[in-house]
This record gives structure tokens, C-alpha cells and sequence, in this order.
């Protein structure tokens, strides 16, 4: 499992969360199997966090999560990362914790 957050910090919230529901709407009809998260920062002030989380191998990013943080620019500056998980030796068997 790979993970891409998407981080804004805007001037105006409120104004950000009122135009998510469309933007998440048609990301998971274009990613049925994606897990996504969405988290604002506490307490409340001018961040919001994304994250989206892909099985299988990781990539350089997604065509999901680079329209995504495109079209979230227009609200702030955003901060687009990668993640890969670690296999963690875990009882003699090395795995992963997600």
C-alpha cells in the first residue's frame, strides 16, 4: 500500500469545504478502490489534509491525486506528497501496518 496526502493551507476554510463534496464525488467514480480520508486540522484553522490510499505498487503519483491537487490550488498553497508503507518485522513475519 502507497499513500498521497494533499495538504492545503487556505485563507478561507469554509469556503474549500463547501466545494469538496463535488471534487471527492467524482474522484471515487473515477477510483472506486481508493481508500480516501479527509481531515482538517485541530483545532480548527487553515489546513486541510487528503489522503488517498492505492493497493499495489507504488507509483510516482496518481492521475487522481495530481488533478486533485490542481484543482485545490485555487484555494491555497498545497503540499503534495508520497508515502510508501515499510514492511515491519512483526512475530518472526515481516508486514505492514494499515
Amino acid at each position: 500500500m502507497w499513500l498521497e496526502t494533499i495538504t492545503v493551507r487556505t485563507p478561507d476554510l469554509q469556503r474549500l469545504e463547501a466545494h469538496l463534496p463535488p471534487l471527492l464525488e467524482q474522484l471515487s467514480k473515477e477510483a472506486p478502490g481508493l481508500l480516501l480520508a479527509v481531515y482538517s486540522r485541530h483545532p480548527t484553522n487553515s489546513d486541510l489534509s487528503l489522503h488517498l490510499g492505492h493497493g499495489g505498487p507504488q507509483r510516482e503519483s496518481s492521475d487522481q491525486g495530481l488533478r486533485l491537487a490542481a484543482a485545490l490550488s485555487r484555494f491555497g498553497t498545497v503540499d503534495h506528497a508520497l508515502w510508501r508503507s515499510i514492511p515491519i518485522p512483526r512475530n518472526g513475519k515481516e508486514t505492514s501496518y494499515v
